[in-house]
């Protein structure tokens, strides 16, 4: 009996406060309203495929006795593999670890190689990579260096006047400056 008692104030509770939430204000949460526009809005275009889908769809006979209109031959196309590349070989100067003095101004040799399958002619440069510039600048390279030919590569540089460990990256761009092969660099320690 005593359960009896208790469902009832429970309910009437229940009743009396959907009662009065009904003349509360609605209250609007954004996250709520987003979700309703795309639901309806792939409510919507599942609609609107099944639609086409029923309204181009072949009938049984014609999906077993279609003929096709053309006769199609594919095309193959290959894209050409890069004929630009190139591959670092050695340092010339400036070994990696090398102990420079604040501000040293030096030149960084690398011997690179044409890694590619067509000739490096007037336009390619070595340019900046990413790391510390140290004050380098784009260097142009000689033009007429053919597919597995090793060139030496050079650039003036600054040492930073702070001590601390540096890199510095660069690589080569083609005439049509779009950059390409390996990146070769220069670690040091200034001291």
């Amino acid at each position: 009996m005593k359960k009896q008692n208790l469902v009832i104030p429970i309910v009437l509770i229940a009743i009396l406060t959907a009662c009065s939430a009904q003349n509360a204000a609605p209250t609007f949460d954004s996250a709520s309203i987003q979700t309703a526009a795309v639901e309806t809005i792939i409510a919507e275009i599942t609609i609107t495929a099944e639609y086409l889908a029923t309204e181009n769809a072949p009938t049984a006979t014609e999906a077993f006795t279609a003929t096709p209109s053309y006769t199609a031959t594919p095309e193959i196309t290959t894209t050409p593999a890069p004929c630009a590349d190139s591959a670092w070989v050695q340092d010339v100067t400036i070994p990696d670890g090398s102990l420079l003095k604040p501000g040293e101004k030096f030149t960084k040799t690398w011997k690179i190689k044409n890694t590619g399958s067509c000739t490096w002619v007037d336009g390619y440069y070595l340019i900046y990579g990413y790391g510390e510039k140290l004050g380098g600048a784009t260097v142009a390279i000689p033009g007429g260096v053919a597919p597995e030919t090793e060139i030496e590569v050079s650039i003036d540089l600054t040492a930073p006047s702070k001590t601390g460990n540096y890199f510095s990256w660069w690589r080569l761009k083609n005439e049509w400056g779009i950059p390409f092969g390996q990146f070769f660099g220069v670690t040091f320690t200034v001291q």
